[in-house]
């Protein structure tokens, strides 16, 4: 396998996707988070959750919610709260 230099290539990555005109690069993400700063858990993590959907639907014309991640957080006594927070 030989090995050229300067050599540039373009990729339509957009077109072969068959989008049209040009992709966003852009992203805009909510960390809803299922404990709060003192590690007591909220119950209505799946709410917020659908909230935020709804809302960065409307204004970006789809939207995904990723599974539960870990995260760890330090209260104002500098104990670790470690939760584990939705990503939309």
């Amino acid at each position: 396998m030989s090995e050229r230099q300067g050599d540039d290539v373009e990729l339509d990555i957009a077109g072969l996707f068959g989008a049209d005109a040009v992709a966003s690069t852009q992203a805009f993400t909510i960390y809803v988070p299922n404990k709060d700063r003192d590690g007591k858990e909220i119950g209505n993590q799946r709410q917020w959750v659908l909230e935020g959907l709804q809302l960065l639907g409307a204004v970006g014309g789809g939207a995904t919610a990723m599974p539960p991640v870990e995260g760890v957080g330090v209260n104002a006594e500098g104990e670790f709260v470690w939760e584990n927070p939705v990503l939309v």
